[in-house]
């Protein structure tokens, strides 16, 4: 039933059809209008959740990655590091 109307819509067969084709791809291709006013928020909260995964991926590599890897080699050099 749902496969038989969402192919109805994909086509757009009818006037009704072609409606919600074309809202539906409205809705994918839209974006949230924003303010340039809190533009310097967005940018900081993005560079914080940024910092975070880098952060992440830091603590990960000093703490779990390295060592396992140096664990299973027989030597490694002095200044190695791993990211």
């Amino acid at each position: 039933m749902i496969d038989e109307l969402l192919l109805k819509v994909r086509r757009g067969e009818t006037p009704f059809y072609r409606s919600l084709r074309s809202f539906a791809r409205n809705v994918q291709t839209s974006t949230l209008p924003l303010p340039r006013l809190i533009h310097p928020l967005l940018r900081f909260g993005f560079n914080f959740v940024s910092g975070l995964a880098d952060a992440g991926r830091w603590f990960l590599s000093y703490f779990f990655r390295e060592p396992l890897f140096r664990g299973r080699c027989e030597s490694v050099g002095k200044r190695f590091r791993m990211f």
